[in-house]
């Protein structure tokens, strides 16, 4: 809408008639402020308010921007438009403006849209065991899901900022940090969506039953052009499954210190005249057989951890 040096309508363009239902030949000539009170204020949620702005941008020769407001109107329910009023100061009459309402109802409807994916994605990260966090490339965190307590004893606020060194042992922090060189340094690096597995381990000291080593799984963030923006990782706690691995080991070991005095045993008895030889050798025959099986145990368990280990973030990120 262009109006004179006496803030009256010079003309409007068919997108403001489509908008408030307006005439442009009806409209020319009269008062800007007379049609925003009678025409536009009706039509737009809490118009007294919005009108109040308007006038006083008016009143004192001042520029008013980006105004945000919801039309009501039943033609047009529910659209969401942006007001912005400026001084023409260099048209040489002084004192025209241009009145702009720019129709923002896409671009509203988008921004809710990713405000509820957002508030999904932080509902699934706040509420997850697993801590996720971001970081920026120079590997200082910028987002720290609430489960980053249990795992250090920090709350989400205070993460953020830190370094990598301050989370992670130094060998653990020179673990990623040379780890994400080399994702980088990949010519196709901007191209491939990558993520890659590390073991590392927690420095914290806050918190007694800090997990003893953790499973972080590593990806990059990037912008839509490819380039590298950020980093964002999901850390699982792998204290039990390295426990179980340990008993696994230990279960090998005890098989092999069983076997060998049980050898001796049976060379003995096979070696002596004794009555009892033949249930001694009896019973050691029985006593391998049961060390046998555990040995089948033992390499099917060894054949299911590294399937898991393998498959293990494949699968949860499937079902997640």
């Amino acid at each position: 809408m262009l109006i004179d040096e006496n803030q009256n309508i010079i003309t409007i363009n068919p997108a403001m008639e489509d908008l408030f239902g307006l005439d442009s030949d009806t409209i020319s000539g009269q008062s800007a402020l007379h049609v925003l009170t009678t025409c536009i204020s009706p039509l737009v949620e809490r118009g007294e308010i919005f009108q109040g702005k308007i006038a006083s941008a008016y009143v004192l020769g001042q520029d008013l921007k980006d105004v945000e407001c919801r039309v009501v109107s039943p033609d047009d329910r529910g659209s969401w438009i942006s007001y912005s009023s400026l001084i023409l100061s260099q048209v040489p009459q002084g004192g025209m403006r241009v009145d702009i309402y720019r129709n923002i109802s896409d671009f509203r409807k988008a921004e809710e849209a990713l405000r509820e994916v957002d508030r999904r994605y932080r509902l699934l990260a706040e509420n997850a065991r697993d801590v996720v966090w971001t970081m920026d490339m120079n590997l200082r965190f910028t987002y720290a899901s609430p489960s980053i307590r249990r795992f250090l004893g920090y709350t989400p606020e205070e993460t953020i900022g830190k370094r990598l060194e301050d989370v992670l042992t130094p060998d653990s922090a020179e673990l990623v940090r040379k780890r994400c060189m080399e994702e980088m340094a990949r010519k196709d690096s901007r191209k491939r969506e990558v993520s890659w597995s590390l073991v590392v381990q927690f420095a914290g000291i806050r918190k007694k039953n800090i997990p003893e080593k953790v499973e972080v799984e590593l990806a990059f963030l990037r912008d839509p052009d490819g380039r590298h923006v950020g980093i964002l990782a999901t850390a699982h706690d792998i204290s039990e499954r390295m426990q179980i691995e340990r008993n696994i080991e230990q279960l090998a070991t005890l098989g092999d210190q069983i076997r060998n005095p049980l050898a001796i045993i049976v060379g003995l008895a096979d070696m002596s005249d004794d009555p009892s030889s033949e249930k001694i050798i009896e019973q050691a025959l029985i006593i391998d057989e049961i060390i046998t099986n555990l040995d089948r145990s033992c390499v099917e368990s060894l054949k299911v951890r590294e399937f898991v280990k393998k498959y293990y973030y494949m699968g949860r990120f499937i079902h997640s």
